[in-house]
């Protein structure tokens, strides 16, 4: 769709995601090809009888629009850290990938 078709409202959006791509995500390689993508770590404290077990749920976001097909066991990295895809899920224009 070029530009000059877009509503005021879809040309809002458009830029509303240029700002997001070039503000907040950050570049992390997959098996080799490198994706913008946003990481969010969450605290995760479960409890079952007598027992809790401490973790951190991660997820990495990134626009559908980048061209990464999500596959269970692909390498995720950046700078040193490494994680591996263990699930994914869509959402609108997201790929939502949940790592470990």
């Amino acid at each position: 769709m070029s530009r000059s078709t877009l509503s005021p409202f879809d040309d809002a959006l458009a830029q509303a995601d240029k700002v997001i791509s070039d503000v907040m995500m950050s570049v992390y390689v997959i098996n080799g090809q490198k994706y913008k993508a946003v990481l969010d770590e969450t605290p995760n404290l479960m409890s079952y009888e007598d027992n809790r077990v401490n973790g951190t749920t991660r997820t990495l976001t990134m626009f559908k629009s980048s061209g990464y097909s999500p596959k269970l066991g692909n390498i995720v990295k950046q700078g040193q850290a490494e994680y591996i895809v263990r699930g994914f899920s869509f959402n609108d224009e997201l790929i939502v990938l949940q790592l470990e």
